[in-house]
């Protein structure tokens, strides 16, 4: 039996992807930044660039995987804000890294 998928599902399951790879297209972007701040940086910095860098990326990992569970289980609206809540959080980490 093949499930009918209507044209708003199909949209917020296309709306999902994107979100997804916005999401790890940021994820990159916010880890080049990082080892290009980090390259006259002093030990303490670069350690917390680190930090940085390895929670941006876990938090990326997870809210993908988690992005990719909804949209499998018939959640693709709640899964497209799922991909992008990394996205968001990089850009204001990257607002205030900017800032300071």
């Amino acid at each position: 039996m093949s499930q009918q998928i209507n044209p708003t599902n199909l949209l917020l399951i296309i709306t999902a992807i994107v979100a997804m790879l916005g999401t790890v297209f940021a994820t990159l972007v916010m880890l080049v930044f990082c080892l290009a701040a980090g390259a006259n940086a002093s030990a303490e910095s670069i350690h917390r660039l680190k930090m940085i860098m390895l929670g941006c990326t876990l938090g990326s990992v997870l809210c993908l995987g988690v992005a990719i569970w909804m949209v499998t289980h018939q959640r693709p609206g709640t899964s497209a804000l799922v991909a992008l809540l990394p996205s968001v959080v990089m850009g204001a980490t990257f607002l205030v890294k900017l800032m300071s």
